[in-house]
């Protein structure tokens, strides 16, 4: 979980970040250490590529990426569950539309409707 917020630091905070993960292991804590280091470092190398990678994606495709980064977000936040019920909402309100859109053209311009006088 902490490495996901760990993303979201300017690369100028790169090196505040080396010198607290120092200090984590000094006093104990070289797992967490290791993994701030090591998603640093990750970071540091391929973020250039990602940045090449991500600004050559169709304008579609980057839009159902960001739909992803952000759910992936929520999650993190709020927990699995609440997230796999968004999305279950979301896709039957998504499947429901069209038959709800069709339910309005009958019931607007049909015998009786709203569409006519």
């Amino acid at each position: 979980m902490f490495r996901t917020f760990l993303m979201f630091i300017p690369q100028e905070a790169y090196l505040v970040a080396l010198v607290c993960a120092g200090l984590l292991m000094v006093l104990g804590f070289r797992q967490i250490a290791t993994g701030i280091i090591g998603t640093i470092v990750v970071l540091a190398l391929f973020g250039p590529f990602i940045d090449a990678l991500v600004d050559s994606l169709p304008s579609w495709l980057f839009a159902l990426l960001i739909l992803g980064f952000v759910l992936s977000i929520f999650r993190l936040i709020f927990g699995r569950g609440v997230t796999d019920q968004l999305i279950a909402f979301l896709l039957y309100d998504l499947l429901l539309a069209p038959l709800r859109f069709i339910r309005w053209l009958i019931r607007g311009f049909g015998p009786g409707g709203r569409g006519r006088p």
